[in-house]
């Protein structure tokens, strides 16, 4: 009986001593574990030794594509399958592979089909619209190898205020950008691309850019709950689990007393974020290497502080030695007790249930046939032309007619333009006009007044293509101004002495038919100069991959 009792309790000692050493075991974090948590950029078109590197030293668990990382679409294809492969050999873990392809100013693939900006989208007003936009938009970059897409941007942004969303925001209207941010983001799930909305929770009132400076929200609890939160909220309503949000460097004093920026508040990530939208969103930083991450010079105890606060994995987009150190100090922080293995597997189970929907299956580079097909897309020209008729059913009749067909000089309409195909498309609708088309390139605007002098009789059409270009053009004393039809693509800011112009027009589209389009607005109705848009639909820029 003693013996029995002896034996027993020398069963239970070694079947304790096992469960400990599992439980010790299932803690420790590894080194591939702590790669995961990274998401990381680097300098090549190919797998250069940087990114061989990174892949190899500390698997991480994304790549990010910046315009830097691209040539052509069927370089990008090879570049992301390359990176797969090599980080399968290396870990037996695919790669989340992210981009920044929001649409508009946005775009890193330039090579593709032009889609429209955010704000361009919001003309429409339609749901519909932006789910086209995101699903040929997946379509696309899943093709090309790319599974992660760092949009939409759900920022709720007065579009007449000069902040640096621009036309990146669907607009001010936290109820239109909740329906139109969620329906972008479906078109991208519907092909297996996860969608990352940012900047959370929020950065349309934010007193600077996050890239330069210290950025801050006077924003309360409550007003961030009423305003920036709703397309959140819809997003989480309308979307198949996971899906990503992307952490505003931005600091909430009224909701954070401390003052740290989004990144690296608990306050903000499990106290906002984690109560509100639940468990299984992944959460990534934005580059940690940014201006406004900077609350402390040490970027390796940056990267330590948002994982504490509840991140998931942190964006280091431009270093490798920065990488590097990083790591190091993650690996520091676990080995200390800063960081408990319990909060690691948190965020290990997140990128794991992002990688299980989006990573699995397709590792083979595709036809330049199956390349082309996604580049013709048809609806990159089903969007872009519900965008420019919106515009122009917006603007139709606000527009003073004040071209007329009596003035037969050579210098009825002077067309100032950097683009040839704004000029051509104008052309093409302005049949019995006498027009005096000068293109002037970007760094030519200056010239813009030099013609305006030598033609003192005429009305004008100023294609502004950026904010410099507007901010010059606005210089122009009164007596030019009411002269001019001012044409802003680029910018949504609120344009200075509005009311003193013959005109504004804000497309924020660079549609190949605008000036077809702008001439139906400022023309005489009675003549020629109301053509169909659809005479001349949007084509891909090229056929070529």
């Amino acid at each position: 009986m003693v013996f029995r009792r002896r034996i027993g309790s020398l069963l239970t000692l070694v079947l304790a001593a096992t469960f400990h050493t599992a439980s010790a075991e299932e803690s420790a974090i590894s080194d591939l574990d702590i790669g995961q948590l990274l998401l990381v950029g680097f300098k090549g078109q190919s797998v250069d030794d940087g990114l061989k590197t990174a892949i190899q030293a500390f698997h991480p668990g994304g790549v990010l594509l910046f315009g830097r990382n691209v040539q052509t679409v069927y370089q990008v294809a090879e570049l992301t399958h390359a990176a797969q492969r090599l980080s399968l050999a290396h870990s037996k873990k695919p790669l989340l592979i992210a981009i920044d392809q929001e649409g508009g100013n946005v775009i890193r693939l330039r090579h593709a089909p032009p889609l429209p900006s955010a704000l361009a989208i919001a003309q429409t007003k339609n749901p519909q619209i932006a789910e086209k936009a995101g699903r040929a938009t997946g379509t696309l970059l899943r093709t090309l190898g790319i599974n992660t897409n760092l949009a939409p941007v759900v920022d709720v942004s007065d579009p007449s205020t000069d902040t640096f969303l621009g036309t990146r925001s669907f607009g001010n209207d936290p109820g239109l950008v909740a329906r139109l941010s969620s329906h972008f983001a479906l078109g991208l799930q519907a092909e297996r691309v996860m969608p990352i909305a940012k900047h959370f929770p929020g950065h349309g009132d934010a007193s600077g850019d996050s890239h330069f400076v210290a950025a801050s929200s006077p924003l309360t609890r409550d007003e961030v709950m009423s305003k920036d939160l709703a397309p959140y909220l819809a997003l989480s309503a309308a979307l198949e689990k996971p899906w990503g949000i992307m952490l505003a460097h931005v600091s909430f004093p009224k909701i954070d007393p401390s003052k740290m920026p989004a990144t690296f508040s608990s306050v903000i990530v499990q106290g906002l974020l984690r109560k509100e939208l639940g468990d299984d969103v992944l959460v990534v930083t934005d580059d940690i290497q940014m201006a406004g991450a900077s609350t402390e010079s040490d970027i390796g105890n940056r990267s330590v502080r948002a994982i504490e606060a509840g991140a998931d994995m942190v964006m280091i987009a431009w270093s490798l030695k920065v990488q590097k150190q990083v790591f190091s100090a993650i690996r520091k922080a676990i080995d200390t007790g800063r960081l408990k293995p319990e909060r690691i597997r948190q965020s290990l189970r997140r990128i794991e249930l992002a990688k299980s929907r989006y990573t699995t299956g397709e590792y083979k580079l595709p036809t330049v046939t199956k390349l082309k097909d996604a580049m013709k897309n048809p609806l990159f020209a089903e969007v872009g032309d519900s965008v420019l008729t919106a515009f122009v059913s917006a603007n139709s009749g606000r527009t003073p007619a004040s071209i007329s067909t009596i003035e037969k000089s050579d210098e009825a309409v002077l067309l100032l333009s950097p683009r040839l195909d704004f000029i051509k498309s104008f052309r093409s609708a302005a049949t019995g006009f006498q027009i005096r088309a000068v293109h002037l390139t970007p760094t030519q605007i200056t010239h813009v007044e030099r013609e305006i002098r030598a033609h003192p009789n005429s009305k004008i059409v100023a294609y502004a293509s950026g904010p410099q270009a507007v901010k010059f053009i606005s210089k122009l004393d009164d007596g030019v101004k009411s002269r001019v039809h001012l044409v802003s693509v680029e910018t949504s800011a609120m344009i200075p002495d509005a009311d003193k112009f013959l005109s504004v027009l804000q497309p924020y589209y660079r549609h190949p038919q605008l000036g077809r389009a702008i001439a139906s607005l400022i023309l005489e109705r009675e003549t020629s100069a109301s053509p169909s848009l659809k005479e001349e639909t949007q084509t891909p820029q090229s056929d070529h991959p």
